[in-house]
């Protein structure tokens, strides 16, 4: 089971919204990679092991300028969050539909986080030092000039 934020016994879940996309310039933006980082949080091993969720529903800007509204279902990934500040350097995880469930999938949606109790008691993942989450979205999209 995993622990969810605001839930009654206090344990931690995250969900982030990423609205219509906001570049006016990027159009058809499709998930091809996520990255995470707890920073502050401590814990036995180098990387704390994530659950992240793609809701299912999410919103597109077609190459048109009209926008389409998808209701999927939800896909889940397992992955590994690091405990300092993201640094991007051009690695890329999760490249291909077998990589990553949600390739392929709008970005702009409510992305869950969670973290299972295995994971929290074997590696003594300790969120109380917490101080960002941090999340970076890789995507593909179409560039259009106004």
């Amino acid at each position: 089971m995993a622990r969810q934020a605001g839930s009654p016994d206090g344990s931690p879940r995250a969900a982030a919204v990423m609205g219509r996309w906001a570049t006016a310039s990027r159009r058809e933006a499709k998930a091809e990679a996520v990255y995470l980082a707890l920073v502050g949080v401590t814990a036995a091993a180098p990387a704390v092991t994530l659950i992240v969720e793609h809701s299912g529903t999410y919103d597109v800007t077609l190459r048109d300028g009209s926008t389409r509204h998808l209701v999927l279902h939800p896909r889940p990934t397992v992955t590994t969050a690091s405990k300092s500040a993201l640094q991007l350097a051009g690695a890329a995880v999760g490249t291909s539909p077998l990589d990553l469930p949600f390739w392929g999938r709008g970005v702009a949606t409510t992305w869950h986080l969670s973290i299972e109790d295995a994971e929290i008691l074997t590696n003594q993942v300790d969120l109380s030092q917490l101080s960002e989450l941090q999340v970076g979205i890789g995507y593909q999209s179409f560039l259009v000039t106004q």
